[in-house]
């Protein structure tokens, strides 16, 4: 990275609040180390979304549709 990219992001966060930063750093991180998971599966959790990717689209309920339905049945 060249000193003029470096002087443009940091000129744009001095006054940046801490937490801004915070994130920006964590920003960063995940962008140079992509492969790098935030979490860990169980081996279940991991069959359960394998098993999620071979299922038929036109069996998913729309969200929007779905929240409905639960609104109207249970009064909420």
């Amino acid at each position: 990275m060249n000193t003029q990219t470096l002087n443009l992001i940091s000129k744009k966060l001095q006054d940046a609040p801490q937490d801004i930063l915070d994130r920006v750093s964590e920003y960063v991180d995940a962008l140079i180390q992509p492969e790098k998971k935030p979490y860990l599966l169980t081996s279940e959790q991991q069959n359960i979304l394998d098993f999620q990717t071979n299922i038929n689209k036109s069996t998913y309920i729309n969200a929007d549709e779905l929240y409905k339905d639960l609104r109207n049945k249970y009064d909420l």
